[in-house]
């Protein structure tokens, strides 16, 4: 690995240098807080090849967006995939004295001879308080507050790897069993609803009740027999119909929300319906399809609700509403002595053109 770079930084003139020394942080991230690439055509991987890429620390007082960052130091990526191993502890320079509390951002780029070309990509601004500890340093890679997780270097193209999409065109944003459920619809102008429950996510799901929209912001009185384990989903009765034809930001969730596959999804017909995937696990989940193929079939229930099958273990379902489409996945996995396992989750796609 390239040895740090230190970067002059003039401007923080906000800070009383004298008779100070900087404090001490630790900017290496994790198995868990990986640096991924990502071409804008599904295909998507870990960075790698020793000195391919250069990382860059930005620091600021707290409270600054990244636009008041300034670059404070550069290291390049080391043989492992993925990461961003600078020497840590990291010794900041006088300006940032330990525990003075300091936004901070990781931005990234691919080593190229043409400037201007290439992938880069930034992590979200997070907050971190230097002290001078050479044993347990503050991290900024993590899942604790201030800290931030992995992120892609990309060419001008929509992100859709590590960074997850919004949600679909309605967001549940309060579930308490047996008494309510909340949800936004503030994105399309959508006067009739259907709330459907079901025990387990990968259903059978069934109509709970139709109820017509008055705001944004809307609630239902849940029946007190609930059991406190059923899933909920709130589906449109009078969308328009759906328009899959074109290509699709794709990502399948797991349990937690976060991103377990994504690529691209393409609907190249409408008549028949069929169409294909080009498809990166971004877990290790193997019922979840990878790479490039056709989908098996695709059914159009409705107007707007479309079934994709993409083989015989794996299947989506979801209500297709303008620019986006979102619902349910269902996999099936062999297990050992026989059997099989059902798995189930969310999925989210945003039209790409």
């Amino acid at each position: 690995m390239q040895a740090a770079k230190w970067i002059l930084a003039g401007v923080l003139c906000t800070f009383n240098v004298f008779g100070q020394t900087g404090g001490r942080i630790d900017w290496a991230n994790t198995s868990t807080t990986l640096i991924y690439t990502n071409d804008c055509n599904g295909n998507i991987g870990l960075t790698r090849g020793v000195n391919a890429y250069r990382f860059t620390l930005y620091l600021g007082p707290i409270g600054t967006g990244s636009g008041g960052l300034v670059p404070i130091l550069v290291v390049t990526n080391s043989a492992q995939t993925g990461r961003v191993t600078p020497v840590s502890p990291t010794h900041l320079p006088p300006q940032f004295p330990p525990g003075t509390p300091l936004a901070f951002q990781i931005r990234g780029e691919a080593i190229v001879t043409i400037p201007g070309t290439g992938h880069t990509g930034e992590s979200d601004v997070g907050h971190i308080t230097p002290n001078q500890s050479p044993a347990s340093p503050p991290r900024t890679f993590g899942t604790n507050a201030g800290q931030v997780g992995g992120f892609e270097l990309r060419p001008l193209c929509f992100p859709y790897v590590t960074r997850r999409l919004p949600d679909g065109p309605f967001t549940i944003t309060r579930l308490i069993p047996g008494s309510e459920i909340a949800w936004t619809n503030s994105w399309f102008n959508i006067v009739a609803t259907r709330i459907r429950t079901a025990e387990l996510i990968t259903g059978p799901w069934t109509n709970l009740a139709d109820v017509s929209n008055t705001n944004s912001q809307m609630t239902f009185a849940l029946p007190p027999s609930a059991t406190p384990t059923r899933f909920y989903s709130i589906e449109s009765t009078n969308a328009s119909p759906a328009q899959p034809l074109g290509s699709w930001h794709y990502q399948a969730l797991d349990a937690s929300g976060a991103v377990l596959a994504a690529g691209i999804l393409s609907f190249t017909s409408n008549v028949p319906l069929m169409g294909s995937y080009n498809v990166t696990r971004i877990q290790n989940f193997s019922p979840h399809p990878a790479g490039t193929n056709s989908f098996s079939s695709v059914t159009l229930f409705g107007s707007n609700v479309l079934e994709v099958i993409f083989n015989s273990e794996f299947r989506l379902r979801g209500q297709m509403i303008s620019s986006q489409w979102s619902g349910d996945w269902q996999a099936t996995e062999a297990v050992s002595g026989g059997g099989s396992r059902l798995h189930g989750g969310r999925f989210i796609t945003i039209r790409r053109n």
